[in-house]
């Protein structure tokens, strides 16, 4: 029986940033998803509920903390 794979939400503005990021991750054996913004990121997050966010805490829209 295969396990699932892990998911991870990357979020960044940069979008360099957050492609490399996620094909590590990709590379590692986790599902990656990638949002350039909060709205995008809190919109993500409640359709596809990854296990993991990896968070940059200063987006452009909200506050990474909030």
């Amino acid at each position: 029986m295969q396990r699932a794979r892990a998911r991870v939400l990357v979020v960044d503005d940069e979008p360099t940033i957050g492609y490399v990021v996620s094909r590590y991750l990709e590379r590692a054996g986790y599902d990656a998803e990638v949002a350039g913004t909060a709205k995008d990121a809190l919109s993500s997050a409640s359709s596809a509920q990854p296990d993991v966010v990896v968070l940059d805490l200063m987006l452009p829209d909200l506050d990474g903390l909030e």
